[in-house]
């Protein structure tokens, strides 16, 4: 019986198309390996998944792959992977909000892949939607107080951090009871993240100024402005 023929995804390896589709080609080669299949079936079924999604969510699924492929095979050294890798972990948020979920926690990070979350509830799900976005803004205000940036840098992330609370199905139809809950998490996350730049509950008068010294002379600040970055100026 003949061989059956393989499956060209790249006509010319140095196309953008090209390097975007190299996780799609890891995973037909791996589910060729684990199970058995030819290339043309584990091809199909990779295929068939990504035409399983939505309409209005396949295009993020394709951006969000290759954002993670000029993430992962940028260089180090090059400053646009680490901005790369900023806006891959916005697109990782969007489609979280949306309701999808990378692999399962059980499985190994070459055979994950985006699937429809199961549907989660309550003001845990809807913390854990919002937990990045209020760390992002516990860390602008402090650089607003210490004036070492203005008042538009925190409100981008006020607006990101609203965004993903307001599209978020966890965060829809809470009681007031279970939005008092989320309230009050928000709070305990701003003091948790201030915290880490010692900025001390009760004790703000006095560690105020050490707060300011470490946001100015660490990495802390410049690692928040990679995520502001393609949006201020706008």
């Amino acid at each position: 019986m003949a061989s059956p023929k393989s499956v060209v995804l790249c006509e010319n390896s140095t196309t953008e198309l090209c390097r975007a589709s190299m996780n799609l080609r890891l995973m037909c080669w791996l589910i060729v390996g684990l199970f058995g299949l030819s290339p043309v079936t584990s091809f199909a079924v990779l295929t068939a998944r990504a035409q399983s999604a939505p309409p209005d969510i396949v295009p993020l699924l394709e951006r969000e792959r290759w954002l993670n492929d000029r993430c992962r095979g940028g260089s180090a050294d090059d400053p646009a992977t680490a901005d790369y890798c900023a806006v891959r972990d916005r697109a990782d948020e969007e489609l979280k909000a949306l309701g999808w979920c990378w692999g399962a926690p059980e499985q190994i990070e070459a055979l994950k892949e985006w699937h429809p979350c199961k549907v989660a509830s309550g003001p845990a799900a809807c913390v854990a939607t919002i937990d990045r976005h209020q760390r992002a803004v516990a860390i602008a205000l402090v650089a607003t107080i210490c004036q070492l940036r203005g008042d538009r840098y925190l409100a981008l992330f006020k607006q990101a951090r609203d965004s993903a609370y307001f599209s978020a199905p966890s965060c829809v139809q809470l009681s007031a009871a279970e939005n008092s809950q989320v309230d009050a998490e928000m709070v305990r996350i701003v003091v948790d993240e201030q915290s880490k730049i010692g900025l001390r509950e009760g004790e703000l008068s006095r560690t105020y100024a050490h707060a300011c010294e470490v946001l100015q002379k660490g990495h802390t600040l410049s690692d928040l402005d990679r995520q502001a970055r393609p949006t201020i100026g706008k």
